[in-house]
């Protein structure tokens, strides 16, 4: 125990930087400071306001207040009474995580996934008919545009100017980036506009087709008492 009050570290190689009621119970555990904070897992770090890392919670570092974690072998950011922002290469993070590189381009990930549950969302309800077609006209109008991003010279790239993009796809407290997940929202919702476009259409072609099958069978017996009549005034011709 290096400083601070009523701390303890109670198993080999434990540590407490100081901080006040922070307990390292598990070996090579190690409380940085901060207050009631509790590591019972080996080689784990916590820090902040009564973070509990547990027993077996091997080789975990938690940070924040006020929460448990069980899980080892992870990193946990969080904080109960309020949203943790991650900055990576930034200062003054905006969102749960903000990465940002000496380029422009995309950090590189094995994968994003966004919840999408309705357990999460509230005030929901499909896009009406005419929502629908802003969204197709949206869609169309926004230019596709080949580049290179300044000072690369990767492979030249496909996208958007986030300029001449629509702001429902603009990134939340940047409008110089685009989201991809409402990018791809507006691009469903396009599609299906097309799709209620060409069932459309399609119900248009149908009822044209029939009219014209009615009016080939109207020509048709048209043509049939036609050539009758005609026979028969020839017939009458030869008999006189």
């Amino acid at each position: 125990v290096a400083g601070g009050h009523l701390n303890t570290a109670t198993e080999q190689g434990a540590t407490v930087g100081g901080g006040f009621e922070n307990r390292a119970s598990g070996r090579y555990a190690m409380i940085l400071g901060g207050v009631s904070n509790t590591v019972s897992g080996y080689c784990s770090f916590a820090a902040g306001r009564q973070v509990r890392i547990t027993s077996d919670t091997d080789y975990t570092f938690a940070f924040g207040a006020f929460f448990s974690t069980s899980t080892p072998h992870a990193v946990v950011f969080y904080d109960s009474l309020s949203e943790i922002k991650v900055g990576i290469q930034d200062t003054a993070p905006t969102n749960i995580l903000t990465v940002k590189q000496n380029s422009v381009t995309d950090p590189v990930a094995d994968a994003w996934t966004i919840h999408s549950s309705k357990e999460y969302k509230r005030d929901i309800h499909e896009l009406t008919p005419e929502e629908y077609r802003q969204a197709l006209e949206q869609v169309v109008s926004v230019p596709v545009v080949k580049f290179h991003y300044k000072g690369e010279d990767a492979k030249e790239k496909i996208g958007l100017i986030a300029e001449e993009a629509p702001k429902e796809i603009l990134a939340e407290g940047n409008n110089k980036a685009i989201s991809l997940n409402e990018y791809i929202s507006l691009l469903h919702a396009a599609l299906k506009a097309q799709q209620q476009e060409l069932e459309a259409l399609k119900a248009e072609l149908k009822e044209v087709n029939a009219q014209s099958s009615e009016l080939t069978d109207v020509l048709q017996t048209m043509l049939a008492k036609q050539n009758d009549s005609e026979s028969g005034n020839r017939k009458r011709a030869i008999d006189r």
